[in-house]
């Protein structure tokens, strides 16, 4: 059985992060074969899709730094939204605050 695919290219693979607004997937762009992170957020009405677009803009508009994912494209699959980004390798926040010293 094929995996489903989002807007036709990215399939997802893992849940690597989530919280109280959406969580992060790592997923495989199989247009470009890269691997990439789809932040999934859920929609509740015109208010919400609103401020998500906004959201959005702010996102697309940055200029590329090393130190940010790039956001590539979004889109909305039923009622999700999803910002498709480039993903970068690294160790997640909360590790490094499990190992931090207080």
């Amino acid at each position: 059985m094929r995996a489903e695919l989002l807007r036709g290219r990215y399939e997802a693979l893992e849940v690597v992060g989530s919280g109280g607004e959406g969580e992060v997937i790592r997923a495989s762009d199989r247009l470009h074969g890269r691997q990439v992170a789809l932040k999934v957020r859920p929609v509740s009405g015109e208010t919400s899709r609103a401020h998500l677009l906004s959201e959005a803009r702010l996102l697309l508009s940055l200029s590329p730094h090393p130190g940010l994912p790039l956001a590539r494209e979004d889109f909305f699959v039923d009622e999700r939204y999803v910002i498709a980004m480039d993903r970068i390798e690294g160790t997640d926040i909360e590790a490094l605050r499990a190992v931090a010293p207080r």
